[in-house]
């Protein structure tokens, strides 16, 4: 399975799209995002911060190019952040949330999937 966060509105310019964000997993050239995860985050009076995923929605996204450091790039690994220029499918592409490429196996709508704590 293939995952990238996205940190940043998507912007779609002459059918192509572009995300700023995170490699959850390697990620290289031709991989194929059918999924996007949607995230909200609840804050607390504290100030925490509790995220959570949503319904996953469909989508149909094939990277074209991986951009970091001004080279393009053919692979990029996990953890790492990166600009991507996709094409396809994303009208479901929101600000915050991960393209995947199947559904993971503990995936459950509306679960916490982390809580940082301020």
């Amino acid at each position: 399975m293939a995952e990238f966060g996205i940190d940043e509105e998507p912007i779609c310019k002459n059918g192509h799209w572009y995300l700023v964000g995170r490699c959850v997993t390697d990620i290289c050239v031709g991989t194929r995002f059918l999924k996007f995860i949607p995230h909200r985050v609840e804050v607390h009076p504290n100030g925490d911060r509790t995220y959570y995923q949503e319904e996953a929605l469909p989508i149909d996204l094939t990277i074209l190019e991986i951009h970091r450091y001004g080279r393009i790039l053919q692979e990029w690994d996990a953890g790492l952040t990166a600009s991507l220029v996709l094409s396809g499918d994303g009208k479901n592409l929101q600000s915050y949330g991960s393209l995947v490429s199947e559904l993971p196996d503990d995936y459950v709508p509306d679960r916490a999937i982390s809580h940082i704590r301020y």
